[in-house]
C-alpha cells in the first residue's frame, strides 16, 4: 500500500511539473526575472512579466540566463598575455569538483584564443575552464583527449 501511495505521489508531481511550464529566469545587474518566456536576440532580451508586461535588457548588462534548460553566464575573457579583456556570455557546459566548463561561439568577444570545435550545430565554439569565477586552462587540441573525458564528454558527443 506504501509503495502504490508514494507511486501515485511521484507520478503527480512529474505531471505538476511538466503542467507548470519550464519556468526561465534573466539576471539583469543583479536582479532577477522569472518568466516563461525569454526572447534572446543580437543585442538584447526580451523578458515577458506575469503582469503583460514586457522587458527589455542590452546583452551587456545580462549577467545571466536561464532557458530551455540552457544556461549563459557572463564570464570574464582573458588574453594569451594573461590580462582581462573584458566578459562574454558562455554557454555552461558541465561541472566537476570546483571546476566548470563553458562553451564560447566563435562569434562573440573572444579572439585568438586556442582552437575551436565544431559543436552539435555546426558552429564553431571555444571551450574554456573556469574555477572560482576566474579562468583555469583553455582547451585546446593538445589538452583536449584529457580533459573533455574528465567531464564526461567525448570529441564526438555534441557539445
Amino acid at each position: 500500500m506504501k509503495k502504490m501511495i508514494a507511486t501515485l505521489l511521484f507520478v503527480s508531481a512529474v505531471w505538476m511539473v511538466q503542467a507548470a511550464g519550464e519556468l526561465s529566469y534573466v539576471v539583469v545587474d543583479g536582479k532577477a526575472y522569472f518568466t516563461e518566456e525569454v526572447k534572446v536576440g543580437i543585442s538584447n532580451v526580451r523578458i515577458a512579466t506575469d503582469e503583460g508586461l514586457t522587458l527589455k535588457a542590452p546583452l551587456k548588462k545580462v549577467d545571466a540566463i536561464f532557458t530551455e534548460g540552457k544556461l549563459v553566464e557572463r564570464m570574464p575573457v582573458v588574453c594569451h598575455d594573461g590580462k582581462t579583456k573584458g566578459s562574454a556570455l558562455m554557454q555552461f557546459v558541465a561541472q566537476r569538483n570546483d571546476l566548470r566548463l563553458y562553451k564560447c561561439y566563435s562569434d562573440n568577444q573572444i579572439e585568438n584564443q586556442d582552437c575551436c570545435f565544431t559543436d552539435g550545430s555546426n558552429r564553431e565554439a571555444r571551450l574554456i575552464i573556469y574555477r572560482n569565477g576566474e579562468l583555469y586552462l583553455p582547451v585546446n587540441e593538445k589538452n583536449a583527449p584529457t580533459v573533455l573525458p574528465f567531464f564526461h564528454i567525448t570529441l564526438k558527443e555534441k557539445i
